[in-house]
């Protein structure tokens, strides 16, 4: 298993394209004011998906820097789920976004 490491980012404001993120949270208020949040911050180039099926739609068309996971979404995902991805966006960072006081992975 790869060992977390720590990430920002700062780490990628010396490129020339802008910094693609994409938001997947099941709730849409709650993705589209991460998305801008981000975007504010970071002026990088956000997009939402709802769901896995969103966000495996989204990962056709583009390739994303970072993705901000949330690991309570309708469909189940698992750590088996999450290492895929990880695997599918071949270097991409991703960013889980949970609600609880512990990580249940």
């Amino acid at each position: 298993m790869d060992k977390p490491s720590s990430w920002s980012f700062a780490s990628l404001e010396d490129r020339d394209s802008p910094v693609r993120a994409l938001v997947v949270e099941d709730h849409q208020l709650s993705a589209e004011a991460l998305a801008a949040i981000l975007h504010l911050e970071t002026d990088a180039d956000v997009a939402c998906a709802l769901n896995t099926d969103g966000l495996h739609e989204q990962l056709e068309g583009a390739r994303d820097d970072v993705v901000g996971l949330d690991t309570r979404l309708p469909a189940p995902v698992s750590w088996e789920y999450i290492t895929g991805l990880r695997k599918k966006l071949d270097g991409a960072k991703v960013m889980l976004l949970l609600d609880e006081p512990r990580a249940a992975f």
